[in-house]
């Protein structure tokens, strides 16, 4: 993982390379036996490298280098990447003329044809589902002049002959295009099954372990996936994820956005949490885009995506899909059978009925898509190291392929500073409410009822929602020694404020604008919640010792004390 505000450093060799072997370099520790080159084109790319790493795990026959292509146009944040990998990085000057054992690249673009090691090309996504761009960022829209982007002569070819030594193919429905588009690349072919839908696959069973880590609990999450382009979920529609913050209470659901690399490589990642600052502030889980989407996908129970490979993914492991955007793609893929199976997201909300209408629902298009992802499920590392040893001409590990299971992600612990809009409504026979919060910073894009309030903390970063506030909440070290005197100030800093609390792990203590003092015993239930409920009865004119307070599917009993 990144660490935020860290310098990298990427140390190259730029002398010249051959293979390991042939080397004697008499510094080393250990002496290899061939060099397999890794080649990096942009984070997309690199992630599935990593997939295929454990191709060679525990082999110190094999020396592994990397070089990252110069030009391709979503670079930005691939030096990085590579840097944390720990192999050695070769400049690309070096490695493209340099003689190798093996190169492995899992992208057509950026010059890999100039290679002149024997290469091993593989898809970067859920096989081969769209069509070849007119130029860069651009996809044709002439029927008769489209062709498959990887699978066609201008991406298989050079000069009449393949220059790849193998081209992996995930599903035997591939090969009979590349045959039928370029039958002179149809002897590189071979066919190894999806290694990513593998190790998605192989993680199912740990489901909870990725909810836990994402602080999901019971509520229902709900997993934003978008490609990249403006006919991307985000790029057709790019406030969806503030609508569905803004309608969705947020303690019965949370929201997860899965953005394509080159969304935030091409924009910039910090220029992405800039326009997004609103939503993450409002409980937004943005999803690492290694393995975190991934975790994302397998914790999921509700998926609205578009034509990428992560809403590929998704459906094929089951997860209920609704399409917020959709292009063509070519037929008989497994993208194109999820927009044929997968209804279409309406252009405005409401969205909850959908989402409360998926959730448990099952995806019965999914064995179809998983079924055109991969015709040999759980064996891709299998058959690609078979390939791999078979062009090193070696002998392959005695040891099993490692299955390598999706990381857990770090735990993502909400943040003690909401703005919520609060709807507290009375618990028919009993002495009870049940709360709906939502984000405040979103409530520009839903109706606001008008028996809501305002529940603020008071370090909140927006200060209008701060000063039209009904209640304010604070931790109790803020207020130092005089606690009453600090709250005292809190109102005449905030004059529509109406009730302000201190919140400790089991215990509120809240002063009304009217001069009444509470301590509130709200042990499990979190204290702004609680604020809320006490808010709530004392508009209502009463002020019960023990009241009932329903937030989402949790239950908590609270006890309410007036100070004389």
């Amino acid at each position: 993982m990144l660490k935020r505000n860290h310098v990298y450093t990427i140390h190259t060799w730029p002398v010249a390379v051959t293979p390991s072997h042939t080397n004697d370099i008499a510094w080393q520790t250990h002496s290899t036996e061939r060099t397999v080159l890794l080649v990096a084109h942009n984070i997309t790319t690199f992630s599935r490298l990593l997939d295929i790493l454990p191709a060679f795990d525990s082999d110190s026959r094999i020396d592994l280098v990397c070089a990252a292509t110069p030009d391709e146009p979503f670079r930005h944040g691939i030096d990085a990447m590579l840097a944390t990998l720990g192999l050695r990085v070769l400049p690309w000057e070096t490695a493209k003329t340099a003689t190798f054992d093996l190169a492995i690249a899992a992208s057509h673009h950026d010059g890999i044809h100039e290679l002149t090691t024997p290469l091993v090309l593989i898809s970067h996504g859920i096989g081969y589902t769209k069509y070849s761009p007119q130029e860069p960022g651009a996809r044709s829209q002439e029927p008769g002049a489209r062709s498959i982007f990887g699978l066609s002569p201008e991406w298989t070819l050079r000069d009449g002959a393949p220059f790849a030594r193998s081209l992996v193919l995930s599903h035997p429905s591939q090969l009979a295009r590349l045959t039928t588009a370029a039958p002179a690349a149809a002897s590189s072919a071979y066919i190894a099954g999806d290694p990513c839908l593998d190790r998605i696959t192989a993680s199912l069973p740990f489901r909870e372990r990725y909810r836990h880590a994402l602080g999901i609990g019971d509520r229902t999450l709900v997993v934003v996936s978008s490609t990249w382009s403006d006919q991307s979920a985000l790029g057709s529609r790019f406030e969806l994820l503030r609508e569905l913050l803004a309608e969705l209470p947020r303690d019965s659901y949370a929201v997860a956005a899965v953005l394509h690399p080159n969304i935030r490589h091409h924009h910039g990642p910090g220029l992405i949490a800039h326009w997004y600052a609103d939503c993450l502030r409002s409980g937004l889980i943005m999803l690492d885009e290694i393995d975190g989407w991934r975790a994302g996908l397998i914790a999921a129970d509700v998926l609205i995506g578009d034509h990428g490979a992560v809403t590929g993914y998704g459906a094929a492991i089951g997860r209920p899909t609704v399409l917020a955007a959709f292009t063509d793609t070519p037929p008989g893929t497994a993208i194109s059978e999820l927009g044929d199976a997968a209804p279409r997201l309406p252009a405005h909300g409401p969205y909850r009925p959908i989402v409360d209408a998926m959730r448990g629902a099952e995806f019965s298009a999914a064995d179809r898509i998983a079924g055109l992802a991969t015709s040999e499920p759980g064996r891709s590392l299998e058959l690609l190291r078979k390939l791999f040893y078979d062009l090193l001409a070696l002998p392959v590990p005695p040891l099993a392929a490692i299955a390598a299971l999706i990381p857990q992600p770090e735990t993502i612990s909400p943040t003690g500073s909401f703005a919520d809009d609060v709807l507290v409504t009375p618990i028919a026979g009993c002495a009870g409410v049940d709360i709906e919060r939502r984000p405040a910073e979103m409530r520009r894009f839903t109706d606001t009822n008008s028996d809501s309030h305002v529940c603020c903390h008071a370090d909140y970063p927006v200060r209008t929602l701060r000063s039209h506030a009904r209640v304010l909440v604070a931790d109790r070290m803020d207020a130092g020694p005089d606690a009453l005197g600090w709250l005292r100030s809190l109102l005449q800093a905030n004059p529509l404020c109406e009730l302000v609390a201190l919140l400790s792990d089991t215990h509120l203590m809240a002063l009304h604008r009217d001069g009444r003092r509470f301590q509130v015993d709200c042990a499990g239930c979190p204290g702004n919640a609680a604020a809320s409920a006490l808010y709530a009865i004392i508009c209502a004119g009463t002020t019960p010792a023990a009241i009932a307070v329903r937030l989402g599917r949790d239950r908590f009993r609270i006890l309410i004390e007036a100070d004389e």
